[in-house]
């Protein structure tokens, strides 16, 4: 199972795509658990929240996996699979999956219902049975009510990609599956229909690497505005390239990041310790003069 998946939507998209047309049928039997190597994760298909946004994701796994060893079977509430032609694939509960494997990693074993305890961890799951359509809206409205809630760019971004890839969904289902508002989706269709006519040969997959942001921004020719809130948005950025090509790597494995970094750039890496690790000096307030009147 990767924990680090970090392809892209389209490609993941197109990898379930041919599981479908080369597997086989669902299983007619509905399994309660299964092995925890059995499900496998799609998440950049299925998991409409960002795992690029390593430090949020952390935390939480983190918090699942001391769950996990505290629970006296060792097992959460239910992750939701669906058949992708060739395997159990998860729709929701990714960082549920990324629990167990940090628990199992560190040789802690998994309690049995006749007393035992074994090292091959099973989880709970329940099957959706439907199209690659219906399973992905599932997963966006099934993780919408998760503890770990969507950001609103989350919201957004999953919206705008079932907008390209199901132009004919009604647009109360769009904005009711994702949490956000008909005339946001309306909105999305008329970009849509921009960047096919300005794209006429290659405009799904265009569109499909956009962020709703990115979309949004297409065929303006705006010059980049420095204003105050110009570090922020550029770092943001930068945080979701870093997500999309490390996953959560740079997370789990500080020291190796770095040393990344270190090796990117000595200078870089020295200029970093004093920002991140200095507070900012406040500055002491101005003694008011006293004035007679």
């Amino acid at each position: 199972m990767s924990y680090n998946d970090t392809i892209s939507f389209e490609e993941g998209l197109q990898r379930v795509q041919a599981e479908l047309a080369d597997g086989t049928p669902c299983p007619q039997e509905e399994p309660m658990e299964l092995p925890l190597d059995d499900i496998k994760m799609r998440h950049s298909v299925f998991q409409p929240r960002e795992f690029q946004e390593t430090a949020r994701t952390e935390d939480h796994v983190r918090a699942l996996s001391e769950a996990i060893k505290a629970e006296p079977s060792n097992r959460l509430d239910t992750v939701t699979i669906w058949w992708s032609g060739k395997h159990w694939t998860v729709l929701n509960g990714h960082h549920r999956l990324l629990a167990y494997g940090r628990v199992r990693k560190t040789g802690f074993k998994q309690h049995q219902p006749d007393g035992s305890k074994t090292d091959r961890w099973m989880v709970p799951v329940r099957c959706f049975r439907g199209s690659l359509q219906q399973a992905l809206i599932e997963a966006t409205r099934t993780n919408s009510k998760d503890h770990l809630s969507m950001t609103k760019d989350e919201k957004m971004n999953r919206a705008w990609r079932l907008t390209v890839l199901y132009p004919k969904l009604s647009k109360s289902a769009v904005a009711n599956t994702c949490k956000i508002g008909s005339r946001t989706v309306a909105r999305m269709r008329s970009q849509l229909w921009a960047i096919q006519e300005g794209e006429p040969d290659d405009w799904k997959s265009l569109a499909l690497e956009m962020s709703w942001r990115e979309a949004q921004r297409y065929g303006k020719d705006e010059a980049m505005e420095y204003d105050d809130s110009w570090q922020e948005r550029q770092a943001t950025e930068w945080s979701r390239r870093l997500g999309k090509a490390f996953g959560t790597k740079f997370a789990e494995q500080p020291e190796v990041a770095a040393r990344a970094l270190e090796l990117y750039s000595e200078r870089l890496a020295k200029e970093l310790g004093p920002i991140l690790h200095e507070p900012e000096e406040l500055e002491e307030p101005e003694e008011l003069e006293t004035v007679d009147f």
